[in-house]
């Protein structure tokens, strides 16, 4: 009855301390909830103010291009050099693209909206002007300067230019006090809500534990009611008096050790032992029964058991003091763990090994670490410190031609124009050699990518840089693949500024854009018919510096084509190509993930 009572009450406690969670739990959960949306609110007012910043951004960008596009056209204005054309048509390029990401980025305003489209109309009226200036310098041909004509208009389209880009940014400037005060509330009521669920966490942790604590001593005191459940233990059991002779054991010590319950039964417990463990630990026995307590499996020793035929095995071994009315016994459960040894010998191997190989891919990666570095600081150097004196060496020779020209004889004016020139190729090679580094560190995008509007922007604009120049061009359309658009971009910019540049001594030149027919991959490819290439030579096109023309027939610097190898194995894709000499050439690539 008393059980019963006892049993009965140890139920009421648990429910209680089960219904006490389950409130805890429940204020945590909207603790928690009440600090996930305080979170999501900050990261929405962080992104806000970066995006605000990025508009920033890119209306100086659009700033910079107007000033870029004006000083090239000047450049053409004065000198007649249709060098002055290609940085004229990048700046272009990168104005419109810069205003189209700022139509993009402020689509959500319509104050900003408004204000874009004036901003439109006037650049195209900007660029309108600039575009008729140098065509008529272009048709004149005549080393007549031309800089002043129009330079009224000009300055006037310019000026309005600049009012919807101010009233842009003030706008803009605006938004980001207004969004800086509402991230820095945010992140005030996010710290608060933060505290005060660490506070709710630390009192329900400390809760659980002592219900926890409480749970298991009770349920260690039941277990101990059953005790008489040994036959059914999957361990071996083996109970000994205070002499040291086996009293009981059960079904699994018969079948373990080898012998019988009757040849077990009042014999010493050291016939279980091996003579070794017997020898190394003689008073264990005493010193248990002077100290009853039970004793975790082992307690730290090297246990070894005995069979009946002689043979030894590991084992763990626990000990619990049990009072009787024939006075104290020790239970010994026994657990053969020869199969945990094995196991934990080859973990330990395995673990030596794996120590190994960190160690070396700790060194490996400290070694790509410095690599890497290294990289950086050649970038940097590249980037930095060889520019500089390209600019002094260009910009003085440009200097002595025009102040110290008439002075010069024709072959002297030729020295300074083959420095100038070798100056500017050097610059090409260095942000040659600077994308091709960029393009294997950059971080991709995957997004599916319009390869067909992107080829014919490509061409259009060469064919802008280059107004003399005939050339029909088939683009096929919609050719899509999935994959990062800028470096998508950067290739097809060199296959088809390649097919351009080597059919540039064709009258007429034909150059293709489409997809191969396949089952499977969708196979792309750039064709011309230009001044093509040895097959045999086919896998020297995609190495750095690898040219099979002459530079003063078709100049470059023989990094695009290894750009476009890395681009594509970054896709995982591949390239090839095939050609003929006089014959003209087509490349195929293929990227991951575009099927048909």
């Amino acid at each position: 009855m008393l059980q019963q009572m006892d049993s009965t009450g140890a139920r009421q406690g648990f429910r209680g301390k089960v219904a006490e969670l389950a409130v805890a739990s429940a204020v945590l959960l909207i603790a928690t909830a009440l600090a996930y949306v305080a979170l999501v609110r900050q990261l929405a007012d962080r992104d806000s103010v970066t995006h605000t910043h990025i508009v920033l951004e890119k209306l100086g960008a659009v700033r910079s291009n107007v000033a870029e596009a004006e000083s090239a056209e000047r450049g053409y204005l004065l000198h007649g050099d249709d060098a002055y054309l290609a940085p004229y048509g990048q700046a272009v390029r990168d104005l419109r693209r810069n205003i189209s990401d700022l139509r993009r980025l402020t689509g959500d305003n319509p104050v900003q909206h408004d204000t874009l489209k004036l901003l439109d109309r006037l650049v195209a009226a900007k660029l309108e002007f600039l575009d008729q200036r140098i065509q008529a310098r272009y048709q004149q041909r005549t080393g007549t300067s031309v800089s002043g004509a129009q330079e009224g208009p000009g300055r006037q389209v310019r000026e309005e230019v600049n009012l919807p880009l101010a009233a842009i940014k003030e706008e803009e400037d605006r938004l980001m006090v207004q969004r800086s005060g509402a991230l820095q509330s945010s992140a005030s009521k996010t710290k608060m809500t933060m505290g005060v669920l660490a506070g709710l966490s630390f009192i329900f942790i400390f809760s659980a534990g002592l219900i926890v604590q409480k749970e298991i001593a009770a349920r260690a005191r039941v277990e101990e009611q059953f005790r008489s459940l040994l036959e059914f233990a999957p361990d071996s059991i083996v109970v000994v008096n205070q002499r040291g002779e086996i009293v009981l054991v059960n079904a699994q010590t018969e079948k373990v050790f080898g012998y019988s319950r009757r040849e077990l039964f009042r014999q010493s417990a050291d016939m279980l032992m091996s003579q070794h463990f017997r020898q190394q630990h003689p008073g264990l026995r005493t010193q248990l029964f002077g100290d009853p307590k039970a004793r975790p499996r082992s307690a730290g020793l090297e246990l070894c058991c005995l069979r009946k035929d002689g043979t030894e095995f590991p084992v763990e071994i626990s000990l619990a003091p049990l009072e009787t009315a024939e006075g104290r016994l020790v239970s010994c459960a026994i657990r053969d763990i020869t199969d945990r040894k094995q196991i934990q010998e080859a973990l330990r191997r395995q673990a030596e090994e794996v120590e190994r190989h960190r160690s070396e891919l700790a060194l490996s990666n400290v070694e790509l670490i410095a690599a890497n570095h290294e990289l950086e600081s050649f970038s940097y150097s590249v980037s930095h410190d060889l520019r500089a004196p390209l600019r002094t060496i260009d910009g003085f020779s440009l200097a002595l031609l025009e102040d110290c020209g008439e002075k010069l004889d024709a072959q002297g004016r030729g020295y300074l124009h083959r420095v100038r020139a070798a100056t500017q190729r050097m610059g090409v090679l260095i942000d040659d050699i600077l994308n091709l580094s960029r393009v294997t560190r950059s971080e991709m995008r995957h997004e599916r990518v319009d390869l067909s509007g992107i080829a014919k922007s490509i061409l259009g604009d060469l064919a802008v840089a280059q107004p003399g120049r005939h050339a029909e061009v088939r683009i096929k359309e919609h050719l899509h693949a999935m994959g990062d658009p800028h470096l998508l971009h950067i290739v097809l910019e060199n296959l088809l500024g390649n097919a351009w540049k080597f059919t540039s001594k064709m009258e007429t030149a034909h150059i293709q854009f489409d997809q191969a027919p396949s089952s499977g991959t969708t196979i792309f490819f750039v064709r011309d018919d230009g001044a093509g290439f040895d097959s045999a030579h086919a896998e020297r096109l995609f190495g750095a510096f690898q040219r099979l023309h002459d530079k003063d027939e078709f100049p470059g610097t023989g990094i695009g084509l290894a750009t476009v190898q890395r681009i594509v194995h970054r896709h995982g894709g591949r390239i090839w190509a095939k050609g003929a000499i006089g014959g003209g050439a087509t490349f195929y690539f293929t990227l991951a993930q575009t099927r048909r």
